[in-house]
């Protein structure tokens, strides 16, 4: 998978056992839609592929999380619980 001008990449070795959708008042600003779909995996199960790094940004963007987005394109990929 990756972001909307492919700069950021990844890849992931399992299917995700489920999806979420989240509605928050965070998520439906993130996407400009009514909800974000999320796949749930464990940080060992994914990696970001070469070059993914140089446009990769982390941020804090609650209080409990982080998100991954592109600095280029500011496509959100991610959220990194901090538990």
């Amino acid at each position: 998978g990756g972001c909307f001008c492919g700069r950021c990449r990844f890849a992931c070795y399992t299917f995700p056992g489920e999806m979420q959708h989240c509605y928050c008042s965070l998520c439906r600003k993130y996407s400009g839609s009514a909800f974000q779909t999320w796949a749930p995996t464990n940080k060992c199960e994914m990696r970001w592929l070469p070059g993914s790094e140089k446009y990769l940004v982390l941020c804090r963007t609650t209080s409990f999380g982080q998100r991954h987005h592109c600095k280029m394109c500011a496509t959100s990929m991610t959220i990194v619980y901090d538990s």
